[in-house]
């Protein structure tokens, strides 16, 4: 049985507090259950203000076999800076810009470069998705033609020397195939319908990878966004060259990524996200608690409060019931 964890980001307060609402045990200096197994979704890094201890408790744990961790974008996001600058491969500006999108995770470590590529090492040996008797995780996306195409070419998952030199490479398949996995998909805004949000234009939107219909389609019920609309107009066939959907007869799946927002809940009797911002200050640490179920419950999210927004709607809940039945 599985607990199966949001993206952290640096919240190893939030971690802790989540950790022991499920009943988890500090022994021997790692956290531990004596009947479940903690599965991270990835991005452990950046934003948070503590990085180090985040690491060091999901490492322990998935050392000591408690826990399993996969690969984040950001995880990927930060292999990719060292080993391109490393190489001369950055202009100043794409430094610049990923200076600031790891600024946090670069000072956490400036005092103590060694540990910082102790962890650039484990990170590089992070399975990019697990696909388990009874569950799938991925950060992002669950792309089963990407997902195919890895099992014939890294059967545990797992990247080596050679698939990373070719992810380096834009346009290559082994940097495709991680961008989708770890990133999502995403599509173009119509010219007319670009915006901008603190000064930033927005031209492209993450989209519900997961939604079983291309039919009637607007920007609005595509786009994975929170707190804002992109668009009520509908997208041409043209400008969707994907293929959507996760089949309702598939294991249930879990990914992170798209900072949902309000009381967790399932998107799919099988499909779940445990991403809800943890990062804010206000944001919940969620988990899921699977016990191989194949159809999921929303009973069975977690959050880090105890008197958080889930638990106030469950008890709710609980006493209209009563009152009713």
């Amino acid at each position: 049985m599985y607990d199966i964890i949001g993206d952290i980001h640096g919240q190893a307060s939030k971690l802790e507090e989540l950790l022991l609402r499920m009943e988890y045990k500090l022994t021997n200096g790692y956290y531990s259950h004596s009947e479940r197994k903690a599965i991270f979704v990835g991005d452990y890094i950046d934003r948070g203000p503590e990085i180090q201890r985040t690491l060091e408790i999901i490492k322990k744990m998935v050392d000591a076999g408690s826990a399993f961790a996969i690969m984040g974008n950001h995880e990927m996001g930060i292999i990719r800076y060292f080993l391109l600058r490393k190489k001369n491969k950055l202009t100043q500006k794409q430094i610049y810009k990923l200076n600031r999108k790891h600024s946090k995770t670069l000072r956490a470590y400036k005092e103590n470069p060694l540990e910082a590529k102790k962890y650039i090492k484990w990170f590089k040996k992070l399975p990019l998705y697990l696909d388990l008797p009874d569950v799938r995780i991925v950060h992002a996306c669950w792309d089963f033609e990407s997902i195919n195409w890895l099992k014939k070419n890294l059967p545990k998952g797992r990247m080596n020397k050679k698939f990373i030199k070719k992810m380096l490479k834009h346009g290559s398949i082994e940097n495709k195939i991680t961008s989708i996995l770890l990133n999502g998909y995403s599509i173009f805004l119509p010219e007319d319908k670009k915006f901008f949000i603190n000064k930033k234009q927005i031209s492209t939107i993450r989209i519900k990878w997961w939604i079983n219909s291309n039919k009637d389609l607007t920007y609005n019920k595509l786009a994975a966004t929170s707190g804002w609309k992109p668009s009520s107009e509908k997208i041409k066939a043209e400008n969707l060259s994907i293929n959507l959907g996760y089949p309702k007869d598939e294991k249930p799946v879990f990914f992170g990524h798209y900072w949902r927002e309000g009381i967790p809940s399932i998107l799919d009797s099988n499909i779940a996200c445990v991403d809800y911002g943890a990062a804010k200050k206000e944001g919940m640490l969620v988990a899921y608690r699977f016990n191989n179920e194949k159809k999921l419950s929303n009973k069975n999210f977690i959050t880090h409060k105890k008197n958080g927004l889930f638990e106030s709607a469950k008890t709710l809940l609980r006493h209209v019931s009563l009152f009713f039945f």
